[in-house]
Order: C-alpha cells, then structure tokens, then sequence
C-alpha cells in the first residue's frame, strides 16, 4: 500500500479569508490509481474553492541519521476563502492495487 512520509501529524494553518495548502507526500510502488481527500467522511470535490491534485517532489528524508533526497508522490488540497467551517480534519485516501491507505491531517486558525 501506498505509504506516507512524514507520519507526525504537524497541523496545517489558516486565518478566515485566506488560503489554506494541505501537502502531504507519499511513496507509490505500485502507482497510486485514486485518490481523495475527505471531510467528515464526505470526498471534497474540485470546485471554486477547493483543489486537489499529486505531483512528484524531491523532499530531504532521514535515512540512517543521514538526510537524503527522495522522489515522492505529493498529494495537495488547496482551499482558498477559508470560512470557519474549513477548520476540521482532512483525510486522505490513497489506493494502489496492494490496498488503502489514509492519513489525517488537521486544519486549525492561525
């Protein structure tokens, strides 16, 4: 299954009327084939204000007490004109044909 980088789960944060970037990197061998991100169990769907999307990123991992450069998936949330509802947890969904995996991140008022 797909699996997550940096499992610490660091807050994402945001002030009401701006925009809020949740990114969250993952390694995929098999490809990831879907992808989601969820609210209160609900998929967020791409609309005015919201925005997902993967990409591939070299981020700096801790390998042995040695940083080294990696090639990751990234999965990204965007939401743009936060409103007080927007604080919540997310989860993402990644699947590949070896299975599922989910990872929560929190949006909170800065």
């Amino acid at each position: 299954t797909p699996v997550v980088v940096n499992k610490t789960n660091i807050p994402v944060t945001g002030e009401i009327g701006s925009s809020a970037n949740i990114h969250i990197a993952f390694y995929n061998d098999p490809v990831v084939t879907d992808f989601t991100f969820q609210r209160n169990g609900s998929n967020i769907e791409n609309t005015s204000r919201t925005c997902t999307y993967l990409s591939t990123n070299v981020v700096d991992v801790l390998f042995y007490n040695k940083t080294v450069k990696l090639a990751v998936s990234m999965a990204h949330l965007l939401i743009d004109n936060l409103t007080w509802e927007d604080f919540d947890d997310y989860i993402l969904v990644l699947k590949n044909s070896l299975g599922i995996t989910d990872f929560k991140v929190q949006l909170i008022q800065s």
